[in-house]
């Protein structure tokens, strides 16, 4: 862990793009802690929703339950890693307990990526639910078994195993326009659906791992 003005630890807590392919990949992202081993910390529950828009972009929001150990040293800046650079900060929004988190700034650790400064640190023996927002371009592609299909893959984050503990039930959640049906939503990857319907604001399909370890990348994909 590098040593940072003013600041005696710093959780860094990032993911990174690590492979692409001609569907839409977005983001095989890659948690890496950069710290110390005095970090020890949990995930309770994490859930991430992309929502695709009509222009090929997605926004992708988090919701990651950070629990940090009696033993851990204290929470104070969050990176998170993007599927590529072609990002904006001002799509980008955070909060910790509903309090905005507004210094966002390129991550000096992760590329491409972020660094969320929290206002106030999670502190040992405590929890914090922390949200993250943006939106990236250029995620949806054409289906290359089904040209007439746009295609999606993600992970959610996952992180390092040396410092996260216990298990977390874990959400992924596509919605998709309204324009397009439960029964033309088709899972890949062998990983079914939890389930899928239709809301007042769009078609969603969800997936659920309860009781997860997340040191580990969890693949999810579908066509529409």
């Amino acid at each position: 862990m590098r040593p940072m003005p003013l600041r005696q630890s710093r959780l860094r807590l990032a993911h990174r793009p690590v492979a692409a392919t001609v569907l839409c990949l977005l983001g095989l992202l890659f948690t890496i802690l950069a710290a110390s081993a005095d970090y020890s910390f949990s995930i309770p529950n994490m859930e991430l929703s992309v929502t695709v828009q009509p222009d090929a972009s997605v926004r992708l929001s988090y919701a990651i339950t950070f629990a940090c150990n009696p033993s851990g040293d204290p929470i104070d800046v969050v990176d998170i890693g993007l599927p590529h650079a072609h990002y904006s900060i001002s799509t980008m929004a955070a909060f910790l307990d509903g309090a905005p988190c507004p210094d966002i700034r390129k991550s000096t650790v992760v590329t491409p990526g972020v660094e969320v400064h929290l206002p106030q640190p999670i502190g040992p023996g405590k929890q914090g639910k922390f949200q993250f927002r943006c939106t990236m371009p250029d995620l949806v592609y054409q289906d290359t078994t089904n040209p007439s299909n746009a295609s999606l893959r993600i992970t959610p984050t996952w992180y390092d195993g040396t410092y996260l503990t216990g298990q977390t039930n874990l959400w992924v959640i596509v919605e998709l326009p309204l324009s397009v049906k439960p029964e033309e939503v088709l899972y890949q990857l062998n990983q079914p659906f939890k389930n899928k319907g239709v809301t007042k604001q769009y078609t969603f399909a969800a997936w659920q791992f309860p009781s997860t370890r997340l040191d580990k990348p969890h693949m999810v994909g579908l066509s529409f």
